[in-house]
């Protein structure tokens, strides 16, 4: 039977294997993008989840902010829509502000790309300093006993609109509906504590800091959010606007049904793909594609990842990947807290476990230094795939979270 797995920029691994060895395959979609984002906005914003409609919670003269959390599909979009309801419903320009996150790679002229020139010029567009003393502002002691400083647009807002990507529960690094607000645009002292490793791997500190987030957002006075459901490359499949937590609900609803997939048992071969193009092509998504595959593979068997990341692996994902011991623990000096951290520490705990293979636009001798195995072409796959009794085909695997229900 013949699987076809899209991988990249609209590359195909095309693998034929008899019904009885293939446990699942995870490659059909099970939503259709939007053919139009920025008026599934517009509909949301009019008639939000048990909440006024947008231009009911603003009074004339309210400083607006704009949140837009990093990694948020087709932002320039979302952002016009959101910017343009305001507008319409009598916001001057003036009084709205979008603050992007520090670690958003795209320029921000992407964000406002969508806009009039009259309305972008008029209004005001800030890209978040974590290190700057003066554009953060003091906001309370939490529970935990730690000051709390956040962005000063944020801060001195009348109206917050977060806007961000609902995943699946279990997603890697996903924690909740504010985790695109808080650390996103804090401290960078609070942005480190976050970011180690064991905060985004462990369900324990996850859970701590989603409660830090909810508790951040309470006390900004945020109730009204902006989140959609990622799709393949850059595309949206669900927008949602309303109250935070009947938001948080129906989009955890959605996530959950597109994104995760229930297999019957583990396979002795994952063969999981990162589809889209270079905004796609990152190790963040090479994180929650590993970890997604891990989930779904037997130990002792062999995880292919189907990419074309192009960009070389920094220093943190080589010096880890070097110091980890054969039962993938990792020394703590090592983890600084990045997305290559975070890398390395999966690839290190997934090499103890199982045989890992990368098909990537890097060189070999790249690959096989961070402990990977190198393919250079898709029919190395097909040849692999002939030599494990079972397998499991995982499509998107950036946004997938596949589940054994022998577990």
């Amino acid at each position: 039977m013949l699987h076809d797995l899209t991988y990249g920029n609209n590359a195909h691994c095309r693998i034929d294997l008899p019904r009885e060895r293939v446990v699942a395959d995870c490659t059909r979609l099970r939503a259709m993008p939007l053919a139009d984002t920025a008026a599934a906005v517009v509909e949301a914003l009019a008639a939000p989840l048990d909440f006024l409609p947008l231009v009911q919670m603003v009074v004339p003269g309210d400083r607006v902010v704009l949140a837009l959390a990093r990694g948020v599909p087709q932002a320039g979009r979302i952002v016009a829509a959101i910017v343009n309801t305001l507008i319409v419903g009598g916001t001057n320009p003036q009084n709205i502000t979008l603050v992007l996150s520090d670690e958003e790679t795209s320029p921000c002229a992407s964000a406002t790309e969508s806009l009039p020139e009259s309305v972008r010029s008029a209004m005001h567009i800030v890209r978040h300093d974590p290190t700057c003393r003066e554009a953060l502002a003091y906001l309370a002691i939490s529970r935990s006993a730690r000051p709390i400083y956040m962005n000063r647009d944020i801060h001195d807002a009348d109206v917050v609109v977060p806007i961000g990507a609902v995943r699946p529960e279990e997603a890697l690094d996903y924690v909740g509906m504010h985790g695109g607000l808080f650390p996103t645009f804090s401290d960078s002292a609070t942005q480190q504590r976050f970011s180690k490793t064991a905060s985004l791997m462990r369900p324990k500190k996850r859970r701590r800091r989603r409660a830090e987030a909810d508790e951040v957002a309470w006390l900004l006075g945020v109730q009204f959010t902006v989140q959609v459901v990622p799709g393949p490359d850059d595309s949206v499949l669900h927008v949602l606007a309303g109250e935070v937590q009947s938001v948080a609900r129906r989009g955890r609803e959605l996530s959950e049904k597109v994104w995760h997939y229930r297999v019957p048992h583990r396979a002795s071969l994952v063969v999981a793909a990162v589809e889209g193009g270079p905004r796609e092509q990152t190790w963040e998504n090479f994180s929650r594609a590993l970890f997604a595959a891990s989930r779904a593979v037997k130990d002792d068997g062999a995880i292919v990842l189907c990419t074309q990341i192009a960009d070389s692996p920094g220093p943190a994902l080589r010096s880890i990947t070097a110091h980890a011991t054969p039962e993938g623990a990792v020394p703590s000096h090592h983890v600084n807290g990045s997305a290559e951290s975070l890398s390395a520490t999966l690839v290190a705990q997934a090499r103890a476990r199982v045989r890992v293979y990368l098909l990537s636009q890097l060189d070999g001798d790249v690959v096989e230094e961070m402990g990977l195995a190198h393919i250079s072409e898709p029919e190395e796959i097909v040849r692999l795939s002939r030599q494990y009794d079972s397998c499991i085909l995982l499509a998107n695997a950036q946004h997938a979270v596949p589940t054994a229900e022998e577990e």
